[in-house]
């Protein structure tokens, strides 16, 4: 079932790469191929899990074999979420993190989704100059002193820190003596895994343990990559 899922991720409608502004999803092996053909990485996507697409000011979360479909009816992708795990809302001042199956009961109710949470995972938080990696059961406790959720965060796995033009890749347990130093979390990284970067207009996706060589030579890491998944594409 995984190797036809793969393979209808490769094979997505011809269509979508001949139109201007189009989205497509890609196994991560066609990372360098789908570059060439003009596009640009956006974001990881995680296959047997979903999709949060908005069109206007309407969003849904959705299949990630339904990517075609929704892009064809002018739905932009905005990040991938984890089925049976949950989403992190906002509205107004207000932040909530649900289960996927309250997505659209929270649009409804006039909540923006922001990011996506793994159950029993963690959740970044700022306030201020200050930042807080917790466990996704510390939420509300901590929106309650005015911390703000900005990204989720892997349990045993690590962070992409940047300082001015410096970047680093440490475990989460340095998350706070990191902090302590000035630097700013950008977002979660899984350890054995990968990273896309960018340089100029080129466009990179490797190995996590080349971090520092990359960086060295110049290249920006944007996002994870979880390997033997995917990756969103715009153009």
């Amino acid at each position: 079932m995984k190797k036809i899922i793969m393979l209808s991720f490769i094979l997505l409608s011809p269509f979508l790469l001949l139109s201007e502004n189009s989205y497509v999803a890609r196994i991560l092996t066609s990372f360098d191929d789908t570059v060439s053909s003009g596009y640009v990485p956006v974001f990881p996507v995680y296959i047997d899990n979903g999709v949060v697409f908005k069109k206007g000011n309407d969003y849904k979360a959705m299949r990630l074999t339904s990517f075609d479909e929704m892009v064809s009816k002018g739905y932009a992708p905005l990040f991938p979420v984890w089925i049976d795990n949950g989403v992190v809302f906002k509205k107004g001042n207000d932040y909530k993190a649900m289960r996927l199956t309250s997505f659209d009961d929270m649009i409804s109710k006039g909540y923006t989704p922001l990011f996506s949470v793994l159950i029993d995972q963690g959740v970044v938080f700022k306030k201020g100059k200050d930042y807080k990696a917790m466990r996704l059961s510390s939420f509300d406790e901590m929106v309650s002193k005015g911390f703000i959720p900005i990204m989720p965060a892997y349990i045993e796995n690590g962070m992409v820190f940047s300082n001015g033009k410096q970047f680093s890749a440490v475990r989460l347990t340095s998350f706070d003596e990191y902090v302590s130093k000035g630097w700013i979390p950008v977002f979660p990284v899984w350890i054995g895994h990968g990273v896309a970067f960018k340089k100029g207009n080129e466009y990179k996706a490797v190995i996590l343990t080349s971090f520092d060589k990359m960086i060295s030579e110049g290249w920006v890491p944007m996002f994870e990559l979880l390997l033997e998944n995917g990756v969103a594409f715009r153009k």
